[in-house]
């Protein structure tokens, strides 16, 4: 017999009198909205961005872009205080074409760059089932990339989608991140 159990664990919500006690977080949402992401995984996608859009402060910063062969930011470096423009962007979030995934998550580190928040976490958040094939897709120079921006305060974790996402690539970004 086979039993298939889902567990989560959530740690409870701080009191009201601590949350504005840390430094705002930064957090680059980047989308891959490619053809290969069409139905659940890009569904999945935008549920998780709207699920971690909502657990931010109002003095965090939050961007979103979105890839395909096309690099779009949907919604530059904002304060979470124009939380409705962001949840807004996502509403129009479409598959499209190839994958340009090094394109993609260079946008969200760059956004970073552009606006030097003064946040205590440059995070970029990079949803994809790591099938890239426009751009750079050498591994090893993307991890490499990943790498200097991490070294200079920008990290990236990754969110695999998909049955078939491509584990080695997103692994390899999210350690060098």
């Amino acid at each position: 017999n086979k039993l298939h159990v889902l567990v989560r664990v959530q740690a409870p919500d701080l009191p009201k009198s601590k949350i504005n006690q840390r430094q705002p977080y930064g957090v680059g949402f980047v989308i891959d909205r490619s053809g290969s992401m069409d139905g659940k995984p890009l569904f999945e996608a935008v549920k998780c961005v709207k699920f971690m859009a909502d657990k931010l402060n109002d003095t965090d910063f939050a961007s979103l872009v979105t890839f395909d062969n096309r690099i779009e930011l949907e919604f530059p470096l904002s304060k979470m205080s124009e939380r409705s423009k962001l949840i807004e962007a996502l509403k129009g979030v479409m598959s499209g074409g190839n994958t340009d995934l090094h394109g993609g998550w260079r946008e969200g580190a760059d956004e970073f760059v552009r606006k030097e928040p003064q946040t205590a976490l440059k995070r970029v958040v990079l949803l994809s089932d790591g099938c890239t094939n426009t751009g750079l897709v050498n591994t090893d120079e993307i991890t490499a990339q990943v790498a200097e921006f991490a070294s200079k305060g920008i990290t990236t974790s990754t969110y695999g989608l998909g049955g078939h996402f491509n584990e080695e690539l997103m692994m390899n970004i999210a350690k060098a991140g």
